[in-house]
């Protein structure tokens, strides 16, 4: 779809929308008809709340949806491991819950609530609000009081969407026509408990451990294509060489995949 530069904001909406008739899917966020008029045919300015409206109906990241910039999601990146525990325990403490989703390297955590918020002058409305936060490792997710509920296998490249904003609500929660991706998630269970108590034995066996800074880049690593792998491993295998001719030293760990 074309975004003309005096309907770009409109274009942004319409591609949240994701093919929902735009207009009902509008007046089911609990905006009225004067507001939905306004914004489709008027090309009124939104307002404040009902920004806030469509940010919390489909954790949209309202710069973007205004100016174009950024991602077109929200994604919470939190690289302090006690801090990411930390909110987890507190948003299931909040009524939200939680999902862990992985494509088997690498992990992330969809937080789901339904809140009842109702925009100005119109009946509360009723829908699935999400958050993602993004480089959870798997000694943050295992242990006996783990607050995630439920685990989701995404393949390779649509787990790289949903950690760099360009999955959406919709594409998570889907409707009663289009179910969406956490219709797959399964319940917490002990298989899968146990293999993210392997992966956090292996993560905290490393020798010696990883840094914060060599935990992401190793998480980059993995979110990258075949393609990309190869020639980053090209590269640190000419290093390694141009290194060891120098009488460097390198420090090997264990294989990342």
């Amino acid at each position: 779809m074309t975004c003309f530069i005096h309907k770009d904001f409109l274009c942004r909406l319409r591609l949240v929308s994701q093919g929902r008739y735009v207009s009902r899917w509008l007046r089911g966020l609990g905006l009225s008809g004067s507001v939905v008029d306004g914004l489709l045919n008027r090309g009124k300015v939104p307002s404040g709340q009902t920004l806030l409206t469509l940010q919390a109906a489909e954790n949209v990241n309202l710069s973007w949806l205004l100016l174009g910039g950024g991602t077109p999601y929200l994604v919470e990146q939190v690289p302090d491991a006690a801090d990411r525990r930390a909110r987890m325990e507190q948003a299931v403490n909040k009524g939200w819950t939680i999902t862990v989703v992985t494509d088997t390297a690498d992990y992330a955590a969809v937080l789901t609530q339904r809140p009842a918020l109702a925009a100005k002058d119109a009946a509360p409305s009723r829908f699935t609000q999400v958050r993602i936060l993004t480089d959870i490792d798997a000694a943050t997710l295992s242990g006996d009081a783990s607050p995630v509920g439920g685990w989701l296998v995404l393949p390779a490249p649509e787990f790289r969407r949903l950690v760099t904003g360009e999955l959406g609500t919709y594409d998570l929660v889907g409707d009663s026509d289009h179910p969406g991706l956490l219709a797959r998630a399964q319940p917490m269970d002990e298989k899968f408990t146990h293999a993210l108590a392997e992966s956090a034995a292996d993560y905290h066996a490393m020798t010696p451990p990883l840094s914060p800074v060599e935990a992401g880049l190793i998480s980059s690593y993995r979110r990258l294509n075949g393609a990309d792998r190869r020639r980053l491993r090209a590269i640190a295998a000419t290093l390694h060489e141009v290194s060891a001719s120098d009488g460097d030293e390198w420090v090997t760990y264990p294989d990342v995949g």
